[in-house]
């Protein structure tokens, strides 16, 4: 018969971190065993802190109109009364978002980003406000299934 391998033991179930004892004595070492804490899974936010609602935006014969509110309430406190719920995303295009603020600004966020993107590509050729409502309800819908959602609703104006 041929000699098995040795088996390794399996690792521990725990990890253990060691940190300086905080009573001296003599019989015992300098360093004490504790548990690692577990690593908790991911959360996310399962409704908006941060809100405001009033966006507007109306289709003219000339353009668009889009109109909002400067309040975002903290919980039921109206805390912050200078808030801009309107930006300029792009040449003639102007988004407007109610709902939880850190979300507007992370919308903003992808949106810069993809124009940081449309001037790299340097072709003369960028996003009309059709193009960004297609993008926006793909960001959307792609934190939606997630389970991650983005907390606003979205006017786009151009």
């Amino acid at each position: 018969p041929r000699p098995r391998a040795p088996r390794t033991p399996h690792p521990p179930a725990m990890s253990f971190q060691l940190f300086p004892s905080s009573t001296k004595s003599t019989s015992t070492p300098d360093l004490e065993i504790s548990p690692a804490p577990p690593s908790a899974p991911a959360t996310h936010t399962t409704s908006p802190y941060v809100t405001g609602s009033s966006v507007l935006g109306l289709r003219c014969v000339d353009g668009v109109v889009l109109s909002s509110d400067t309040l975002a309430s903290y919980g039921s406190m109206a805390r912050f009364q200078t808030i801009t719920r309107l930006h300029q995303v792009a040449p003639g295009t102007v988004i407007g978002a109610g709902g939880e603020y850190s979300d507007l600004q992370q919308i903003l966020r992808v949106l810069e980003q993809d124009e940081i993107e449309q001037y790299c590509c340097d072709d003369g050729h960028g996003h009309g406000s059709r193009d960004l409502h297609q993008m926006l309800t793909r960001v959307m819908y792609g934190r939606r299934n997630k389970s991650d959602p983005l907390w606003n609703n979205v006017v786009v104006g151009g």
